[in-house]
């Protein structure tokens, strides 16, 4: 069996997925398994992937979105570890050895994730991470326990730091795992079962939240992993703003809000956080003329804060004027 077995999904980036596939397969000091799933490509990504025949176990399936692949990915899978990276990220070449070490001297860790370069047209810029956290948030904050890899006894391109920490609440507010950073136990994965197949848009994002409330997450503050920050067809960043709105509300119902314990100590920041994204949503439906669903919305808004604000009942009242909705329409049209 081997040690990590690395769950790449695909859809129709033929030759960044190659890109993927070597960087994994360039790793120094370990020769992971490595599992590429086929999300139901039209392009050459099968013909691509021909040049690794031997290296990598192939599956193709009929498309059925990025955490069907994963969890496709998983069952065709045999490693102790499991590691997940986005076709069109890359590693570095010591993050599997390094990584694993990790885990093995963090052995109250159910999985290690850590920080990353945003790659852009060859441009590598540090602390990803950092990036994504509002002013003032680390993950040390949420850290009860902190080694430093000399004291791990890991040898690293630089000196870093390993959080062992519960990231759930800060995922309420925000993502905080990139999936290619990752490395779980299948033994932690066996337990949560699969990623939901429903939510493409925040489905690893509460996955890694219930896996930090459930078994711990270690945090390495070294980036190990190139995020490609592009615009291509099918990022999930270019589909509605309104339908990834609404499957951030469905993902906070499902995990947060339907934990009792956290709702007893946090109810009034679950309601926060989903009153702003009706907001978000409530906006973007005014913008769209749906005036019936978006009081619909202002009901929700006003259920979760107490009041809806004086900036979303004036535009719910501006909408109400035929001249306001046409001056929205003629809005979107010359911005389409």
């Amino acid at each position: 069996m081997p040690a990590l077995s690395v769950v790449i999904p695909t859809y129709n980036r033929a030759t960044l997925v190659v890109e993927a596939v070597e960087s994994v397969l360039a790793q120094q000091g370990v020769q992971p398994e490595v599992v590429v799933v086929d999300d139901g490509s039209t392009d050459a990504t099968r013909a691509a992937l021909d040049r690794f025949a031997g290296r990598i176990i192939y599956v193709h399936q009929r498309n059925a979105g990025v955490n069907a692949a994963r969890n496709a990915g998983i069952r065709a899978s045999s490693g102790e570890y499991v590691a997940f990276l986005d076709c069109d990220d890359a590693w570095l070449p010591f993050k599997a050895a390094l990584q694993l070490a990790v885990m093995e001297r963090v052995p109250d860790a159910g999985f290690a994730f850590s920080n990353f370069f945003v790659w852009r047209e060859g441009e590598r810029t540090p602390d990803g991470l950092g990036h994504w956290m509002a002013p003032g948030e680390s993950i040390a904050r949420h850290a009860r326990l902190t080694r430093t890899s000399a004291e791990l006894g890991i040898p690293s391109p630089r000196p870093f730091a390993v959080h062992v920490c519960d990231i759930y609440r800060l995922s309420l507010r925000q993502p905080v795992v990139l999936p290619s950073t990752s490395v779980v136990r299948r033994s932690v994965l066996a337990a949560l079962g699969p990623l939901p197949e429903d939510n493409w848009m925040c489905g690893d994002w509460e996955y890694f939240a219930r896996a930090s409330r459930q078994f711990g997450a270690a945090y390495v503050e070294i980036e190990t992993a190139l995020n490609r920050s592009h615009d291509d067809a099918v990022r999930l960043m270019r589909r509605p703003l309104a339908d990834r709105t609404r499957q951030r509300i469905a993902s906070i119902r499902r995990t947060w809000r339907a934990d009792a314990d956290f709702m007893a100590r946090f109810a009034a920041e679950v309601d926060r956080v989903e009153a702003a994204e009706w907001k978000t949503l409530f906006k973007q439906t005014c913008y769209e003329g749906d005036l019936a669903e978006a009081r619909e919305q202002l009901r929700e808004i006003e259920r979760l804060s107490g009041s809806a604000g004086m900036a979303s009942r004036a535009l719910w009242w501006a909408m109400r004027v035929p001249a306001a909705r046409s001056c929205m329409a003629a809005l979107r049209r010359n911005t389409r």
